[in-house]
């Protein structure tokens, strides 16, 4: 499990390795450890940015008649994918890879959760900038409502699925 080079022993717990600097190959991923506990530095805000840039994806989506923000990234190294985790919220997923392929993991946020993610690295983010600020558009219009969306916001909200998808042809 690749997991083992994600945490060392620091101080009184556990501390991910890129807190301490340390590598400790028999440390395990610890169970209290929640969202938010990780703490962010600018350069680490902006090493995601550029992982995210060039791995991640920004994605509205359609299901069921509502819409909704989500983020991905997949790497197949598991400690950058378990790191947002742990920084941003969201789940983690192992994607089943064709014979001769690496293992994948795949981080996924939604929500609220895509949103926080999405406003702290976009400072840094270069080639998802505009996708960024129309998903973050997106959820601030969505935001306090649940599922009390006027007929009126579907559409709006149907518009900015269809320019996102837009932005997303101009950049192949």
């Amino acid at each position: 499990m690749s997991a083992i080079n994600c945490y060392s022993e620091y101080s009184s717990g556990n501390y991910p390795f890129w807190v301490t600097g340390e590598i400790d190959s028999e440390a395990t991923l610890p169970k209290d450890i929640r969202k938010g506990d990780v703490k962010m530095k600018k350069t680490d805000l902006a090493y995601i940015a550029g992982f995210f840039d060039g791995e991640g994806c920004i994605y509205i989506g359609k299901s069921g008649g509502w819409h909704h923000l989500r983020v991905t990234a997949s790497q197949a190294n598991e400690w950058i994918i378990t790191w947002l985790k742990f920084s941003f919220g969201g789940s983690v997923n192992k994607m089943t890879c064709e014979t001769g392929y690496r293992q994948r993991w795949q981080w996924h946020a939604e929500g609220s959760n895509a949103y926080e993610f999405l406003t702290s690295i976009l400072p840094y983010i270069k080639l998802k900038k505009a996708e960024a600020e129309l998903a973050i558009q997106f959820q601030e219009a969505r935001r306090g409502k649940g599922f009390h969306v006027t007929d009126k916001q579907r559409a709006i909200d149907e518009v900015n699925r269809i320019l996102m998808s837009n932005l997303k042809d101009k950049s192949r």
